[in-house]
């Protein structure tokens, strides 16, 4: 989309580190023994670039505020007029554990670069009450390398709170950075609170938002106010998630809102830099709801996620544990839904796709449950009214829950990007499901399964896919198995309209009876051990015609193996049976293939 493309245009222009200017040392032993003293002197220089040194070990009780001036902090220098760093040393910005300002305060037009530093304790809970670690209001850039922002408290924005209220503000959490163990005791952002025109980048190595708290709002890891917006692509810290079991009211680890003022879109984009480590939310909690992501729109304003090659798993909420999806009606009674695109369009600049080996595209082992531990009437994905669910190469696993998807309908129509859930390339398998799998209730709403495997899952109901209500419905079921044994396939009380072509079903009573629709079950390579690929000698290989395109391993389409064909060479649901004899999926292989 345009608008991520222009800020990561800007993100790009804003990496150059500021070089010459004045040099100053602060330090207890130093000429200048305050970091307030250094700031004031460099600003005092006029210099465009400054860089002020701090001393190894050494904790520094003070708040800093600097406005207007282009500035690196570089902490663990050996001593006062030394350039020798030591190792893995950092200095620290300490508060004294009573309320107070934030530790650093930023305003103005700046370019500040912090580096092996810690922020700790500060507890910013009167006056702005804004960033208990940093507060940033106003625009130009915040580079954090090698730093630790680690339990501060504030009314919001408990780590860091950056807004954009002065122009494009730019946040970048780089190498060796941590958010971590950070509280919002009233508002949102436990780690960080995104406001105004800010953007946060976070896709270095060795960086994590993890373990903060925002009980009583939104974000426990991060909060996107709009217009702000996040990049998020890092592989996490020494092997943890990138944000990794933070807690909040709404969105566990992250939430998306919109604060209806006319402002524009809030957005996350997640993304994955390493191909052994996809980017991943896992181990959120919220008491509330979206124990992974919470997108809430307002007024005609959006909350949109966009992912590619990502994991959400292990995160717990009382209704939509992995991802929830909420509405708000506007001025003029029209209900504005939440959107989620996964692995739709060009993804940022720097993802990769995940090796083939590693978990990926993948909403896993969520779990609808409240504080108690006691299992909830909520879903895995929550789709309120209005919002769309887009997905392109899904895999949904071991995911407790009374829904595995529950879209609420009664949505107002839109001809561009109707409401619903449209699934394609997807599997589900192993999940363990008190109703069914799917739920669509209201009016003018829309499910498409394309490709789509629906491997045995644990589901305690006679329908595998429910609807509801009638007005203005429309089901969609193309290439696809569906294989829940003990179940029937749909309960269809009159849907508007209902299209079926090329599935391999259980129970094939409840579609329409057609040539296309058969009724049986598919050989698995693996069932007993979750591989959902087909054997060469499943029903569902060969069965439909050819229309290209890549499986949910990204492998090609339309392999017309030695089977006999139904329809074409095309195979039913989640993954392609390829042709090569050393791959698991065939089993003829004798070296005359070709």
């Amino acid at each position: 989309m345009w608008y991520r493309n222009l800020l990561l245009a800007a993100f790009a222009a804003c990496t150059t580190l500021p070089v010459d200017g004045a040099t100053l040392w602060a330090g207890s032993s130093c000429s200048l023994t305050t970091i307030q003293a250094a700031v004031d002197a460099a600003e005092a220089s006029g210099d465009a670039d400054n860089t002020i040194y701090l001393i190894a070990n050494q904790s520094y009780s003070e708040r800093v505020q600097i406005n207007n001036l282009t500035v690196t902090i570089q902490g663990g220098l050996a001593d006062c007029g030394s350039l020798s760093v030591v190792t893995g040393a950092y200095s620290t910005f300490e508060g004294d554990g009573g309320p107070d300002t934030s530790l650093l305060t930023i305003t103005g037009d700046d370019f500040v670069v912090l580096q092996n530093v810690t922020l700790q304790d500060a507890h910013a809970v009167s006056g702005i009450g804004a960033g208990g670690g940093i507060n940033y209001v106003g625009s130009g850039t915040l580079q954090l390398r090698n730093v630790a922002v680690i339990l501060n408290t504030a009314i919001g924005g408990g780590g860091i709170n950056a807004d954009g209220e002065g122009g494009d503000l730019y946040v970048f959490i780089d190498d060796g950075t941590e958010i971590l163990n950070n509280t919002a005791t009233s508002a949102s952002g436990g780690g960080v609170q995104l406001l105004g025109a800010a953007g946060l980048r976070m896709v270095e190595p060795n960086t994590w938002i993890a373990l903060n708290h925002a009980p009583n709002g939104y974000g426990g890891g991060l909060s996107i106010h709009s217009p702000a917006s996040a990049y998020i692509g890092s592989p996490g810290f020494l092997g943890a998630p990138a944000i990794y079991s933070n807690n909040a009211a709404y969105g566990g680890g992250i939430a998306v809102t919109a604060i209806n003022d006319g402002d524009g879109i809030g957005t996350l984009n997640l993304f994955t830099t390493d191909p052994q480590h996809p980017i991943a939310v896992s181990d959120n909690i919220a008491t509330i709801a979206g124990g992974g992501i919470y997108l809430d729109p307002r007024g005609n304003e959006l909350a949109l996620l966009q992912a590619w090659n990502f994991v959400i798993d292990d995160n717990v909420a009382p209704e939509g544990s992995a991802l929830h999806l909420d509405t708000h009606t506007d001025s003029f009674g029209i209900d504005v839904g939440a959107r989620v695109e996964l692995n739709e369009g060009s993804p940022p600049s720097g993802s990769v796709p995940c090796a083939a080996d590693v978990p990926c595209n993948e909403i896993s082992r969520n779990i609808a449950q409240d504080s108690n531990g006691q299992p909830t009437l909520g879903s895995t994905v929550l789709v309120n009214t209005s919002g769309r669910f887009d997905a392109n190469a899904l895999a949904l696993h071991g995911n407790v829950a009374n829904f595995l998807f529950h879209d609420i309908g009664d949505n107002d129509f839109d001809p561009v990007e109707p409401p619903g859930v449209f699934l394609h390339n997807c599997l589900t398998g192993g999940n363990n499901i008190a109703r069914e799998l799917i739920k669509m209730d209201g009016d003018d709403n829309r499910l498409v399964l394309d490709q789509c495997t629906l491997a045995p899952d644990i589901i305690d109901s006679q329908y595998a896919i429910r609807f509801d209500n009638t007005d203005g419905n429309i089901l969609t079921i193309s290439d696809t198995i569906i294989d829940e044994p003990g179940t029937l396939s749909l309960y269809n009380p009159g849907i508007e309209a209902v299209f079926v072509d090329y599935v391999l079903t259980n129970d094939d009573s409840t579609l329409p009876s057609q040539v296309d629709v058969v009724l049986g079950e598919p050989v698995y390579v693996d069932l007993a051990n979750g591989d959902y690929h087909q054997s060469a000698t499943s029903l569902g290989v060969d069965f439909a015609p050819a229309a290209g395109g890549t499986d949910l391993d990204g492998n090609p389409r339309d392999i017309d193996l030695a089977a006999p064909n139904f329809f074409g060479p095309r195979d039913l649901g989640a993954y392609e049976a390829q042709q090569t004899c050393s791959h698991v999926d065939t089993i003829y292989c004798n070296g005359f293939e070709d």
